[in-house]
């Protein structure tokens, strides 16, 4: 690396404050509102629902505002599944407009927009330039056709919530849908590119490197390096390029493992080069790791590993929205650790920058998991976005959703696009697999009922792409201690992958009336236990409140007790 040499990029943020517009449904056929329709600003980034004193002064809000059913929580809940706790949301589009000088060669410029809830158009110049769908990952455009360099600019970003069909623990609840550009947004101009980057653990002390460029031709050089968390130099070497795709090995006896016990974290750098000048430069951390499975058993780095999991469900009480600062997630991380957690699944949804930036750091093992619903390209986005993370060792098709033969041969591409393109990790076909093992009626056809009803062809058929499977009712079940070991044993035998057993001791419990002074000054706000609390008032058991939650909480704890009991009875790393 040529560290005194001048890069010839730019990278200019986009942050800070935008001119801000709404309009509840434009219609299908998008066109930007008039420059004087922009009657406020909004922060990027932010989402809308956490700066309504933003929006109140402004036209739109009066009279043409729409908000989500809205269904306060009260007491009693009627007899079947209650509904999701929610608060008010604003549905519709919101129009955001900045305008900004861009740099003299803009013959590659792309934008990159970090996050947004939940579609993005974009407008440069008063000219449609694309669309992106989904919530969970970067959305990524050209703009360089469409820029006048060195010159003044309007971008305007239209982010709409309205499409529905999706679900994932993130946008549901009580934050719903609330939408907003949650993430920064980055305008990156070079005459050449490092469009991507990906490293991984090979045979024999080696690392395999891949390298995506844009506009690269002969002349160009690629320079590669890997520094400790000192700044001290492990390896480094140079590349010719001969296209835009590149792939090479080095040797790895140096670089450290990274583990959930060792987190070792290095950063790499990758640079391409034009005799001395430095065309653009792509920064990531890497952890060397690889994640195997024998048998029942997953190898982290060769050696048996436990994965001893929370559901992550989106829950943040203070914000309703995931939190943009990495303190608070590390600061969780090492609660859970401390308790003895090395994984987490994140239900439905994917961790934010901070977040995952926060489980490489402390080495806490991550399951990323689509939505229900989503599509072809919200799965290789994710692939994409999350492979470059150490944490990351696990990619997993959403959550109890139904497994017939037109679901099964999707999954299939899935996992087959998992493994092509992230091949050290493991694909997971779905979290409780409905009409496979659970779901099920003792004379539905191709049902067995021993040791418990499955249906023993479609499991066979999701044991060839699969590398860890997630039964709901298979060796424990989700809610009920099963006492017999040895019934245990039998039903783990219908299994030749490990398993993780989804949503483990997920049981009902009543609340502590005693935490409502908690959620004061949070957006949920303590609705939920001053219902509860009135309702109990009115029944004449308020007083029996706290034996109530006494009782429950001991409960609980036994089963979760035998939960984990049962587990290590199985000797699961053995």
């Amino acid at each position: 690396m040529n560290s005194n040499a001048e890069p010839h990029f730019v990278t200019l943020s986009l942050d800070g404050e935008w001119d801000f517009t709404y309009q509840a449904d434009p219609g299908e056929e998008l066109q930007p509102p008039a420059k004087e329709a922009f009657d406020c600003r909004m922060p990027v980034p932010a989402y809308w629902d956490d700066h309504h004193d933003r929006l109140e002064k402004s036209e739109f809000w009066s009279r043409d505002c729409e908000f989500n059913p809205f269904r306060p929580i009260r007491f009693p809940l009627g007899q079947g599944k209650p509904p999701d706790c929610s608060l008010p949301w604003l549905i519709g589009t919101g129009w955001y407009r900045k305008c900004f000088t861009a740099p003299s060669d803009t013959s590659l410029a792309r934008l990159r927009i970090g996050g947004a809830v939940m579609d993005v158009t974009v407008f440069v110049n008063g000219r449609w330039v694309g669309t992106h769908e989904g919530h969970l990952t970067p959305a990524v455009f050209e703009l360089g056709p469409h820029l006048s360099a060195g010159g003044e600019n309007e971008l305007i970003l239209a982010v709409s919530n309205r499409r529905g069909g999706r679900a994932s623990t993130v946008i549901r609840g009580y934050k719903g849908r609330s939408a907003g550009i949650y993430d920064s947004v980055t305008l990156h101009c070079a005459s050449t590119r490092v469009d991507d980057l990906y490293i991984r653990s090979g045979d024999e002390d080696t690392l395999h490197w891949q390298v995506r460029l844009a506009g690269a031709d002969q002349a160009c050089t690629v320079d590669y390096a890997l520094y400790d968390a000192d700044g001290g130099v492990v390896l480094s070497g140079e590349e010719s390029v001969s296209g835009n795709s590149l792939a090479w090995q080095t040797a790895a006896e140096d670089v450290i493992c990274w583990s959930d016990r060792q987190p070792n974290l290095y950063t790499a750098v990758v640079e391409i080069r034009g005799g001395d000048r430095i065309l653009d430069r792509l920064t990531q951390p890497f952890g060397r790791r690889s994640i195997t499975t024998d048998g029942h058993k997953i190898l982290l780095n060769g050696q048996p590993v436990f994965l001893r999991g929370y559901t992550e469900h989106a829950y943040f009480p203070l914000t309703c929205t995931p939190p943009r600062d990495k303190r608070s997630y590390r600061e969780n991380i090492r609660v859970l650790q401390s308790l003895g957690f090395n994984y987490v699944r994140f239900h439905t949804w994917a961790p934010p920058t901070p977040y995952i930036e926060a489980c490489n750091e402390l080495g806490m093992l991550v399951q990323v998991e689509a939505p229900n619903g989503f599509s072809d390209d919200e799965w290789e986005e994710l692939l994409a976005t999350y492979r470059r993370h150490p944490a990351v060792v696990l990619y997993c098709c959403g959550n109890e959703t139904t497994l017939d033969d037109a679901m099964l041969d999707r999954i299939e591409d899935m996992g087959r696009r998992c493994h092509s393109y992230v091949p050290d990790a493991l694909f997971c076909p779905m979290h409780a697999m409905k009409r496979v093992d659970w779901g099920l009626a003792p004379d539905d056809p191709g049902v067995v009922t021993e040791p418990f009803p499955h249906h023993p062809e479609r499991l066979e058929r999701i044991q060839t792409f699969s590398d860890v499977l997630a039964p709901q009712k298979g060796p424990l079940g989700i809610a009920a201690v099963i006492d017999d070991t040895s019934l245990i044993e039998r039903r783990m035998s219908v299994y030749r992958r490990p398993v993780l057993v989804h949503e483990m001791g997920i049981f009902d419990t009543y609340i502590d009336l005693d935490l409502e002074n908690r959620y004061l000054d949070t957006r949920i706000g303590p609705g939920l236990y001053t219902a509860a609390r009135e309702y109990l008032q009115r029944e004449g058991l308020h007083k029996r409140a706290p034996r109530y939650y006494a009782n429950a909480s001991r409960r609980v704890a036994a089963l979760r007790k035998a939960y984990v009991e049962k587990v290590r009875l199985l000797n699961p790393v053995a």
